[in-house]
């Protein structure tokens, strides 16, 4: 992923309606919410052409099926997934995706 790319996407994300500076909570945690989702979708557009790619974000649920999550530690994760041979992941023992 090149700055450019996060710069845009970004950009793609202050424009999903996000309200003005409310002065309470719930506004900020929904204005919050409404961010990260949107800034999540700007990538996961920018990026679907590469298919060993993948965006996760706590309320998309797309990678569910695949992963068994929504969403890794940060907000947004940008992850480039990968096959991994069974001599590998033996070796390696447990593995998160």
């Amino acid at each position: 992923m090149t700055l450019d790319l996060l710069k845009l996407a970004l950009t793609h994300a202050e424009q999903c309606g996000l309200s003005d500076g409310a002065q309470d909570r719930p506004k900020h945690r929904e204005r919050s919410k409404k961010g990260v989702e949107c800034l999540g979708n700007s990538l996961r557009d920018s990026l679907k052409a590469n298919s060993s790619v993948c965006v996760f974000t706590k309320h998309e649920r797309s990678n569910r099926e695949a992963f068994g999550l929504n969403e890794l530690l940060y907000d947004v994760c940008v992850v480039e997934t990968g096959d991994a041979g069974r001599e590998a992941l033996q070796k390696l023992g447990t593995v998160v995706c």
